[in-house]
């Protein structure tokens, strides 16, 4: 194969698929009719997955939580799971390798990268030295995972490839949860010999990634591309990565490279945060639900009892945990004072700005709070899904949180005919 040129540190290699405009998955499957979302056509079983699990020294009670629900060996087989720390060492009898010491050409930047600080604190620190991860925040920890997400990937697909024949290969964090019944259908509905990498994109700064958070999983045909047939894209991406400052988008960066296209047709099943903070939208009410990110040990415990609750051994869809959720059961949540269950986003990755309207503009001098809801209740029945006032202004929303925001001053409330709409068209009916 001819050889790559090099880039420099940070810099983004111009063969890089960078755009919307550029990727020709960007409108692929836009109009697809619901039933063609969950028919299995390239069945995928337990062993057909291998997965790749991130952790830290300092939050691995995170990864202690995994084990005990989604990552069991009930749910998983263990021989197709590798897992790396920044720190070598032993949880529940598993082996969790330290991805940096692994990376040979890295042993320059152990010692004086200004990158690697945080790991040369962690490998003085005591045993058992922790932090709570329910309250982890972003700091120097966090901006040294993103090198270590670029040698993890890296080492881990490694592995997995001395151990086996995977149709897909995941990249997992420790706070993401991993439904494994539903990752399965959807992947499923892909051909892992064609060169796909399935999750949820981002954009920044025009270039498309897969967010790590919500997992990044790679078919069979995209490793071989890369692994195998480019293996000098692979150590370009190891140099690179030492200077990395989002390590999920660098891993993209160079799967595409090696002609990977980011599927988009799936993005509703890999979900960026936690159910109780989510955009929860028509678009993707019916969809499998694949994964969720950002749950502290308790959140993941709770969310598994959920699960359990609706069936934890078959494929979930996203309106079954809504309807599990103790909001959704109690209607007097459905309106409330000091809260907002509009969800606007002008732009970035929701894309999906609210029609406001403001006292005294376009006629509108006695809006209040009961004009309001009969703005999105009455007038907008069919696509407007929650309304907030506060005082002054009334937003319509596509989507809402089903949480909601506490906004002091606000009253707040969500179309429950809308959802009910969205749900007889899940089962394929009409209303």
């Amino acid at each position: 194969m001819k050889a790559v040129k090099q880039t420099t540190p940070g810099e983004t290699p111009k063969s890089v698929i960078s755009t919307h405009e550029m990727d020709p998955t960007k409108d692929q499957g836009k109009n697809t009719p619901l039933a063609d979302l969950f028919g299995p056509k390239y069945p995928v079983d337990n062993d057909d997955i291998g997965f790749i699990i991130r952790t830290g020294f300092e939050v691995q009670v995170r990864l202690m939580v995994a084990l005990e629900t989604w990552l069991d060996s009930q749910s998983v087989n263990q021989d197709h799971v590798v897992m790396f720390s920044d720190r070598e060492t032993k949880l529940k009898g598993r082996h969790i390798q330290d991805a940096i010491k692994l990376v040979p050409k890295w042993v320059s930047h152990i010692k004086t990268n200004p990158r690697f600080e945080y790991y040369r604190k962690v490998s003085k620190m005591p045993k058992g030295a922790a932090i709570d991860p329910n309250t982890f925040v972003r700091g120097e920890a966090w901006q040294f995972d993103a090198i270590k997400q670029v040698a993890t990937f890296a080492l881990g697909v490694q592995q997995l490839l001395k151990r086996g024949k995977y149709k897909w290969i995941a990249l997992v964090d420790d706070d993401t949860y991993v439904h494994v019944p539903s990752l399965q259908a959807v992947l499923s509905r892909f051909d892992s010999n064609k060169p796909l990498v399935l999750g949820n994109i981002f954009t920044d700064k025009e270039i498309s990634y897969m967010h790590g958070g919500s997992g990044i999983y790679v078919s069979a045909n995209a490793i071989q591309r890369l692994f195998v047939d480019a293996p000098e894209l692979v150590e370009e991406m190891l140099d690179t990565g030492a200077h990395t400052t989002l390590g999920d988008q660098h891993i993209s960066i160079y799967l595409k490279k090696a002609g990977a296209l980011l599927e988009r047709t799936s993005v509703h099943a890999f979900h960026e945060y936690w159910i109780e903070t989510e955009y929860v939208q028509g678009a993707w009410y019916c969809q499998y639900s694949a994964s969720w990110h950002q749950y502290g040990p308790d959140g993941v415990r709770f969310l598994h009892q959920t699960l359990q609750t609706i069936g934890v051994n078959r494929p979930i869809r996203f309106y079954e945990i809504v309807e599990a959720h103790p909001f959704y059961a109690d209607s007097s949540l459905w309106k409330r004072e000091g809260r907002s269950y509009t969800a606007c986003y002008a732009k970035g990755h929701y894309e999906q700005p609210c029609e406001v309207f403001k006292r005294g503009e376009n006629g509108t001098q006695e809006l209040d709070a009961p004009s309001c809801e009969k703005m999105c209740i009455e007038d907008r029945e069919d696509s407007c899904a929650a309304w907030s006032f506060d005082g002054l202004a009334c937003q319509l929303s596509k989507g809402f949180s089903l949480h909601g925001w506490q906004v002091r001053g606000t009253v707040s409330g969500v179309n429950k005919a809308l959802i009910g709409l969205w749900r007889a068209e899940c089962q394929g009916k009409s209303k």
